[in-house]
């Protein structure tokens, strides 16, 4: 803690510390999520094109 700081304003600082890593966390997993659907996509995506070809008629 600062000298002189008020330790209310200490904890409020601490408990927003908190807050935001909680809210990094949070957002690196949606990030995560997303890139995983991002990545269904593209192979969804490829398996269409593939199946459209005229080289592999079905």
């Amino acid at each position: 803690m600062i000298q002189g700081q008020d330790p209310r304003s200490a904890a409020a600082i601490t408990a927003m510390s908190l807050d935001l890593a909680e809210l990094l966390a949070t957002i690196e997993q949606v990030r995560g999520q997303l890139q995983r659907v991002q990545a269904g996509l593209i192979c969804a995506q490829l398996d269409a094109a593939e199946a459209a070809s005229p080289a592999n008629p079905q």
